[in-house]
């Protein structure tokens, strides 16, 4: 399926691109992706080829940002993908690499944010939340080859490709709409979990532990904690936008992108902000972002859909591999994400929202003790026999990430915020970030650090659940933008005919009714249990 002659190490002019019948030689796809393994890659005639460590070849999409460093101790590193600093004085990257010793290189790129993964010294790390996808099998001979795509890492030379064991598109916002990582939509390839470094050696386990959360600031008073996440935020953003680069700003009327949003203007940063426009955007997520943007004086831009171009949403699922069907799939097939500059970095929200405790009101406190009972409890909360009944993926995902998290705790961390950690982004805010690759512009999380991750856990949960440090964080950066609503209600008559199409249209698309109906009651409770709650 490869460009011919691509496999030997001949050097292909960069100038177009595959005209073979293969749809994955199609130029837009794999923009951003790399392959490492024992022989050279190009799904067309612009990659680059390098060799790295271990006799195996790094191929990369020119469009990746690749970083080559040699440390003091002379193991020579390969970044791919933007890290930034996030540390109050701490270096950029490459220069912290470069002066790197004897330093345990968990601890230097601890203090990185960013979409990124590290290959250097047998070993291949990702980012805190594992939001650069690491997917990796064996091939021939038992051989290694790593991949930020499920397609290329499905689509490799010399190696038949692997049956697929989930469905040919996932249910969109039912269930768990992602392949639960290690598992993948494929037999025999595997995923990478953010608890995890992939370890390029064929002798001894393939993956090895790491920590997820910084011990510096357990058991740190609250005030004390918000002020290190408040000069984590200003570290993190003045990285970001430290080159110049012009920068766009996705905003709707929640808390996380106001919370961007407060830190990017906080320290000066020159940036548009942008909604997208299109059927079911609630209200306020079209009518409260130009008055918060005009609050911080940034211009604001909405950006409406155009017509459906149904190959593009081929597109998508090809260079997906078909582990993505987040509404970006509808707006790319639309043509809206091509309305923001080729040029542009877009600063986003996502990812803070695990310091918010998303799973603490679904899941129980305690796991059963019984490992096929807690795999149950998963696969009933999120309606396996209904939503993903033809996909063996799901069961087996959650079982041997259950395996692995009892194998290797972590200590001080809730395993319903683990789960939202390594299932909810590392399995679905990645796959959504790698079919986003596709578009020219390139996406940054400045959550994504282990820093700012490892201080906002160590918050009370019950203060972070409420959302309470972010209210604290805004009110110190940009406290005009806290004099509008965050996620104002529709008006009840609007919310109770949306949530009664939405719950028609499901009940007769897709089987096991009385399931349903069960699971919806249990809903019911919960939201009446909420409600009793105090909040805010």
């Amino acid at each position: 399926m490869h460009h011919p002659g691509a496999r030997d190490g001949t050097t292909e002019p960069a100038v177009e691109p595959s005209t073979g019948a293969a749809a994955l030689t199609h130029r837009p796809l794999h923009h951003r992706q790399f392959v490492i393994g024992p022989a050279r890659v190009a799904p067309d005639g612009g990659w680059h080829a390098s060799p790295v460590e271990g006799s195996f070849v790094l191929s990369s999409s020119p469009a990746l940002r690749v970083a080559r460093v040699r440390d003091g101790a002379g193991v020579v590193w390969h970044l791919l993908g933007r890290a930034v600093a996030a540390a109050p004085g701490a270096p950029p990257p490459e220069d912290e690499l470069g002066a790197r010793t004897s330093e345990p290189i968990e601890q230097v790129y601890s203090r990185w944010a960013g979409r990124w993964a590290l290959v250097g010294d047998g070993e291949i790390h990702t980012d805190a939340s594992g939001a650069m996808g690491c997917y990796y099998r064996s091939g021939v001979d038992g051989a290694l080859w790593v991949s930020n795509s499920p397609a290329l890492a499905n689509d490799l030379p010399g190696v038949a490709p692997a049956a697929a064991v989930g469905p040919p598109l996932l249910a969109r916002g039912h269930g768990m709409d992602w392949y639960p990582p290690p598992a993948t939509r494929f037999d025999g390839i595997h995923r990478l979990l953010p608890s995890q470094v992939l370890r390029t050696s064929s002798a001894g386990p393939r993956v090895r532990p790491r920590r997820l959360l910084d011990d510096a600031f357990a058991g740190m008073e609250h005030d004390r904690l918000i002020d290190a996440i408040e000069s984590i935020l200003r570290t993190t953003l003045t990285s970001y936008t430290a080159a110049g680069r012009e920068c766009w700003l996705p905003l709707t009327g929640g808390i996380d992108s106001r919370l961007v949003l407060a830190a990017a203007a906080a320290v000066g940063s020159r940036f548009t902000t942008y909604t997208f426009a299109g059927p079911g955007t609630a209200p306020a997520d079209v009518e409260l972002p130009p008055l918060l943007a005009a609050a911080v004086e940034r211009p604001h831009v909405l950006l409406p859909p155009s017509l459906v171009r149904p190959h593009r949403r081929a597109l998508y699922d090809l260079h997906t591999a078909r582990h993505s069907v987040e509404v970006d799939r509808e707006l790319f097939a639309r043509s809206q994400w091509g309305s923001i500059p080729h040029s542009a970095l877009s600063l986003r929200g996502g990812i803070f929202e695990v310091g918010r405790g998303f799973y603490a009101a679904r899941l129980p406190e305690r796991l059963p003790d019984d490992p096929a009972e807690a795999v149950d409890l998963i696969a009933r909360r999120f309606q396996f026999d209904r939503f993903h009944r033809g996909s063996s993926a799901h069961r087996d995902g959650i079982r041997r990430w259950l395996a692995w998290m009892r194998e290797e705790p972590q200590p001080g961390l809730d395993w319903r915020d683990r789960m939202y950690l390594e299932q909810t982004i590392a399995g679905w805010l990645s796959a959504t970030a790698q079919a986003l690759d596709l578009v020219a512009c390139e996406l940054a999380y400045p959550a994504n650090s282990q820093l700012l991750l490892s201080a906002v856990l160590a918050i009370d949960p019950e203060r972070r659940r409420r959302g309470d440090h972010h209210v604290e964080l805004i009110g110190r950066l940009a406290p005009a933008l806290l004099d509008y609503p965050i996620n104002p209600p529709e008006p009840f008559v609007a919310r109770s005919a949306a949530l009664l199409r939405r719950e028609w249209h499901d009940l007769l698309t897709y089987p096991g009714r009385l399931h349903y109906l069960r699971s919806r009651a249990a809903w019911l409770s919960d939201q009446a249990r909420a409600r009793r709650t105090p909040t805010r």
